[in-house]
């Protein structure tokens, strides 16, 4: 559903709403820390983030040329692994040594930044498709899943990203058993 909106609307929406979701969750944790808090920060935090995601894939595929597509999604994908690598220890100093209040804030900044950024201009708009045209192929998700090349790549991505998940959520815990500080963790 969101690559058919991204592809009516474009994508300057969506590049300015998910980053103010995102600082919007880090400051309503900060401000009332709860576990409910904390679960719809975090639920916005993932929509806004896999929302921005897409709009990147799409911004990447539709800007670059046939030949340079792979390595065009090799660098995005170079970027957002080493962002996942970089935020997790920026988090855990952050909170070490100004807690986690403060830790939320400084995230809710850093998605602020990302406003500045595109600002500039410097970042592509992609416009939505015109009205009348159509896409190279179209169809629903079950039409994608009768490939079966797909449906292993998709496989593989669920498992990936579900063991990925796990780990990211059992690592602080059993960090927290062996009394570790979060910026060991």
């Amino acid at each position: 559903h969101m690559g058919r909106l991204i592809d009516r609307k474009g994508t300057q929406a969506l590049n300015l709403v998910c980053p103010l979701i995102m600082a919007g969750a880090a400051l309503l944790a900060a401000l009332l820390p709860s576990l409910a808090t904390l679960a719809l920060a975090g639920l916005m935090t993932g929509s806004a983030f896999l929302t921005i995601h897409i709009v990147n894939q799409q911004v990447v595929g539709r800007m670059s040329k046939p030949e340079d597509r792979p390595a065009n999604f090799a660098l995005q994908a170079t970027w957002a692994a080493a962002a996942s690598a970089l935020a997790p220890v920026v988090t855990g100093i952050a909170i070490d040594h100004i807690g986690f209040r403060w830790a939320f804030v400084l995230l809710g900044v850093i998605a602020l930044l990302s406003l500045l950024f595109l600002a500039t201009g410097k970042l592509p708009r992609l416009a939505g498709r015109p009205q009348g045209e159509k896409h190279a192929a179209s169809g629903s998700v079950i039409s994608l899943l009768s490939e079966a090349g797909l449906r292993r790549i998709y496989l593989a991505n669920v498992l990936f990203a579900t063991s990925w998940d796990v780990f990211l959520f059992m690592t602080p815990i059993y960090g927290a058993t062996l009394k570790l500080s979060a910026s060991q963790i």
